[in-house]
C-alpha cells in the first residue's frame, strides 16, 4: 500500500492527499493547497523528516523510495522568491551554535571567488582551450558553493529542530501546553503538545503522535492548536458546523447492517432498503456518514422523494477509494450512518453497518 502525502503550510493547516505519480503531480498538489497569483514567487517543498527540498524528479523518487513502509510523507509547503533557491536562516537564534559553520562557508565563498577573480585578471590567455576550461572551473565552483551552503542550512536546520522539541517536552513537564479534558479521539489519552482539530467532524481531536501516523478524511481540514484554549466552548460554535438534534416523532430502520465488498474493486455500492417508522412525513433528507466513527467512509446519499410515515423505498450507497482505506490482513470494518432532515439536522439512531472485505 502506498503512503499518503500530508502538506503543511505556514499557518499550520495541513491537508492529506493520494501520493502523488510524479514531481509534477506533487507541485500541482501544492498549488491547489497554496494557490498563489505572484509570478516572482516559486514553490520550495520541504520533506520534514529528513529536512531536505525536493526539487526534481529525481528528488521525488528518491524520496519515493525511501518512504515504501511508511504511512504518511509530510511536505511543509512554502512560497519563496523566484531567485532564491534556499530560505536565510534566522541570525538571531542558533547563531553561536552554528558559528563554525558559517564561518567554514564563508572562508570557502572567499577563497573561490578570489581564485575566480585571479583567474579573470589574466587577460592575455586567448586560447579557446582554455575558455573552456575556465567555464567547466566556474560551473564546479558554483556547484560547490550551492553544496557547502546548502550543508549548512540542513545542519541549521536540524540544531532548530533539536531545540525546539527540547522546549516542547520541558513545557510540558511544566504543565505548559497540557490541553486539559481535551482527548485524542485515536488514543484515548489527554492531549500534550500540538493539537489537531478537524474543521468539519464536531469535536474531532488527535494528539501529535496520532496525526502523524493516523489518516483522517482526506477532504477535512485540520488546524494546529500549540496553547490551550481557554474558551473551548466558543472554539466549538466557531469550527463545529454540524450541531445535531434528535427528533422524537422521525425515526428510520436501515437494512441490512452487514455490507460484503470486495478487496480488489477501488468503486462499489449497495443495496439499502429504509423504513419510515416516525409520525412525521420526510422531505429533502440526507443519509449521513460519521466519518469522525467510520473506518471505511461511504458517501452520502440524498433522498429526494417524499417519504411518508410507514413508507419503504430503496437507495445505494456508494463507496470510493475502498483500496486506500483498506488495512492488510484486516477483513471486517464498520461504519456508520444517520439520518439528517432538510434543516441538516439528525434524527434517529446512530446506524452501525459491519462491512466484510472478501479475498
Amino acid at each position: 500500500m502506498s503512503p499518503k502525502i500530508k502538506l503543511f503550510n505556514n499557518k499550520g493547516l495541513c491537508k492529506t492527499a493520494l501520493y502523488p505519480e510524479s514531481f509534477e503531480s506533487l507541485i500541482q498538489l501544492a498549488k491547489e493547497f497554496v494557490p498563489s497569483t505572484d509570478k516572482t514567487k516559486r514553490y520550495q517543498l520541504i520533506e520534514l523528516k529528513a529536512n531536505r527540498e525536493i526539487i526534481t524528479q529525481e528528488d521525488f523518487e528518491i524520496m519515493t523510495n525511501e518512504y515504501q513502509d511508511e504511512k504518511t510523507v509530510k511536505i511543509l509547503v512554502k512560497l519563496v522568491d523566484k531567485n532564491t533557491k534556499y530560505l536565510l536562516p534566522d541570525k538571531n537564534i542558533f547563531q553561536s551554535q552554528n558559528q563554525d559553520l558559517n564561518i567554514i562557508t564563508n572562508e570557502s565563498i572567499i577563497r573561490i571567488v578570489g581564485e575566480n577573480k585571479k583567474e579573470k585578471s589574466d587577460e592575455n590567455e586567448s586560447n579557446s582551450m582554455n575558455k573552456i576550461i575556465k567555464k567547466k572551473l566556474k560551473e564546479l565552483e558554483d556547484r560547490l558553493v550551492d553544496e557547502l551552503y546548502n550543508n549548512s542550512m540542513m545542519e541549521l536546520e536540524k540544531s532548530k529542530m533539536i531545540n525546539t522539541n527540547k522546549m516542547i517536552k520541558k513545557k510540558a513537564t511544566n504543565n505548559y501546553y497540557i490541553h486539559k479534558g481535551i482527548i485524542c479521539n485515536k488514543c484515548g489519552k489527554e492531549i500534550i503538545g500540538e493539537r489537531f482539530k478537524c474543521v468539519k467532524c464536531s469535536n474531532f481531536n488527535l494528539c501529535e503522535i496520532c496525526e502523524n501516523n493516523y489518516n483522517h478524511d482526506m477532504r477535512h481540514i485540520m488546524v494546529s492548536i500549540i496553547y490551550p484554549i481557554i474558551d473551548e466552548k466558543e472554539l466549538g460554535m466557531k469550527l463545529d458546523k454540524n450541531m445535531s438534534y434528535k427528533n422524537q416523532n422521525m425515526n428510520y430502520i436501515l437494512e441490512p447492517n452487514i455490507f460484503y465488498l470486495d478487496r480488489d474493486e477501488d468503486i462499489q455500492s449497495q443495496e439499502i432498503k429504509i423504513k419510515n417508522t416516525g409520525i412525521e412525513t420526510w422531505k429533502g433528507t440526507i443519509l449521513k456518514c460519521i466519518e469522525s466513527k467510520s473506518e471505511i467512509v461511504g458517501q452520502d446519499c440524498e433522498i429526494h422523494e417524499t417519504i411518508n410515515p410507514g413508507k419503504e423505498f430503496k437507495a445505494n450507497i456508494k463507496f470510493f477509494n475502498i483500496k486506500v482505506q483498506l488495512e492488510e490482513k484486516k477483513n471486517v470494518y464498520y461504519s456508520f450512518f444517520e439520518m439528517f432532515n432538510e434543516k441538516n439536522q439528525s434524527f434517529g439512531n446512530v446506524t452501525k453497518i459491519k462491512i466484510i472485505i472478501k479475498n
